[in-house]
């Protein structure tokens, strides 16, 4: 899948969220819509991109109408909108290094980008339809939805359709722009290996920076293993609440003295019982959940040792005795007993030398993006944001 074609499928999920409720666009005034919210190098940005933003940037960090409207939160809310327009500043900057480096559109690529949007976006309509057990209808059909949903989308941004594919299909030039300009910031083979020891190094000294590594050098000994937990009522869950509160032995003790029996049963079941039949019986049950797959367990990591010992003594196909572990008993069938894994250079040294080359053409984007703004000629009209 090329990167284009990703910008476009990033566009028709917004789409998608305006279409099924989530509303991200606002219906603004036209006028208000064409406001200019600030010039660079001579050419506009207009309110209604900065809207566009706005509301998709409100949706995703929860903020209400009611949070925009309190004070207390005024500060959060002008970061918000200052980070957006920065970024529109920077976009517009960018989309004029383009196309004076060449990165133009043509008629032909407009009429190419309007079928592949209506082709891709009739392509996502179909998905929700069979994520929704719908009925799925003719291709034909999904694709006059999307030229509808087109429609809808530029009626919202007072515009025309083919307004909304050029703006989309003038975008798509930053990323080969970027790309191209970048193509040369790579990391060398000496630091590649130098991330390779230090971070090796880190994570066998401190084996709880593993579970947030961007590369994992190294595993600790564990297991592979499902669950089963057996939690309180919530009768039960409130009075074991406020013991813990005050006393956790007391709480360990009322928590045994409600469920270990229960759950020495379920040791039971599941030690003489097939796991996905046992898992389909209980799944109705609010006190009872059981994992359907195996996940990883190692010392070090978000399990405590404290469980995962007395696991490694079991071998493939043991149920584990009870355990109490955050308020609930714990049942585990181990299916694999993991190794200490220390990984070579060279099995990682592909992700590194990825991450380390993405890190430097994203430093060189910085200055680069920051050296044009300060040569650009740029005037905000921050006023107009409101």
């Amino acid at each position: 899948m090329g990167k284009n074609t990703l910008v476009r499928i990033a566009a028709l999920v917004c789409m998608a969220s305006l279409l099924v409720g989530c509303s991200l666009v606002r219906v603004n005034p036209e006028k208000n819509r064409q406001l200019v919210i600030a010039t660079v190098n001579g050419e506009d940005v207009q309110k209604g991109d900065f809207l566009d933003q706005y509301e998709q940037a409100k949706y995703y960090s929860g903020v209400t109408d009611d949070v925009e409207d309190d004070p207390q939160y005024k500060e959060f809310i002008d970061q918000i909108k200052e980070s957006i327009l920065d970024e529109l500043i920077i976009n517009k900057i960018v989309e004029q290094k383009a196309r004076d480096a060449g990165y133009t559109v043509t008629e032909e690529d407009l009429v190419t980008a309007r079928e592949d949007t209506i082709a891709e976006w009739a392509d996502y309509l179909k998905s929700v339809d069979e994520s929704q057990g719908l009925e799925v209808l003719t291709q034909e059909e999904y694709e006059q939805k999307a030229v509808e949903s087109l429609q809808e989308v530029a009626e919202e941004r007072y515009t025309t359709v083919e307004e909304v594919i050029r703006e989309q299909a003038v975008a798509e030039q930053s990323p080969a722009f970027q790309d191209d300009t970048l193509a040369d910031q790579t990391a060398t083979a000496a630091d590649v290996e130098s991330y390779y020891q230090e971070n090796l190094a880190n994570q066998q000294a401190d084996t709880s920076t593993i579970s947030a590594a961007e590369v994992v050098l190294y595993e600790t000994e564990g297991v592979k293993a499902r669950y089963i937990r057996l939690k309180l009522d919530a009768e039960q869950q409130a009075e074991y609440d406020g013991l813990a509160a005050d006393n956790e032995a007391a709480a360990a003790s009322y928590l045994e003295e409600q469920l270990y029996d229960r759950a020495v049963e379920l040791k039971d079941e599941a030690a003489g019982s097939d796991w996905d039949a046992m898992s389909e019986k209980y799944e109705e049950d609010t006190e009872i959940f059981m994992s359907t797959s195996s996940f990883e367990m190692r010392r070090g990591g978000t399990w405590d040792d404290a469980i995962i010992d007395p696991l490694m003594e079991l071998t493939p196909g043991d149920v584990s005795e009870p355990m109490q572990n955050n308020g609930a008993y714990f049942i585990f069938l181990v299916d694999e007993q993991l190794s200490e894994t220390v990984y070579t250079l060279e099995e990682k040294q592909e992700e590194i030398q990825t991450l380390l080359d993405q890190q430097k053409k994203d430093e060189k984007w910085a200055e680069l993006t920051e050296q044009w703004k300060e040569e650009s000629t740029i005037k905000t009209y921050k006023g107009r944001l409101k």
